[in-house]
């Protein structure tokens, strides 16, 4: 508690919560209270929110992980709550996570008909864009035989 109190009374000295933190904000200025329970270096959003280190690192999980935990979810062999011990993460992640997967469990099987349509109009695209390039080209060297300047 002392540390507490050292730290606001640096911060109604010179606008710092302690020497070794960061400057208050200006928005913590006259509210002691709110600045003294800074403990991380803190940003400013676009918004003007303020966001700690903490706010700023989420956890990222590659997606070979998060579909071994919605197959062993879906196996049902394990409770969520067991399975959240396992793999130690929240709960309510896994149950995210499930229902995203049963959500767009249909577009597994719809997706490699339209795979093909997209590469074959891919394709399709990539040829007329090098033809234009190819007609472009020969209109500008003929222009720069004719001593046409384009600007």
């Amino acid at each position: 508690m002392a540390v507490m109190e050292e730290a606001v009374e640096d911060c109604r000295g010179d606008h710092r919560v302690a020497e070794h933190l960061t400057p208050v904000p200006e928005a913590f200025v006259g509210r002691e209270k709110d600045a003294a329970t800074i403990v991380d270096p803190v940003f400013q959003t676009e918004k003007g929110r303020w966001l700690s280190y903490s706010t700023l690192m989420r956890k990222h999980y590659p997606a070979s992980f998060k579909a071994r935990v919605v197959l062993d979810t879906l196996q049902e062999k394990k409770t969520i709550a067991e399975l959240a011990a396992e793999y130690g993460i929240h709960p309510t992640l896994i149950h995210k996570w499930r229902k995203t997967a049963v959500d767009n469990l249909h577009q597994v099987f719809s997706g490699e008909e339209n795979a093909a349509a997209l590469q074959d109009k891919h394709e399709k695209e990539v040829d007329e864009l090098y033809s234009e390039i190819g007609r472009l080209t020969a209109q500008l060297s003929w222009l720069k035989k004719k001593g046409i300047s384009i600007e």
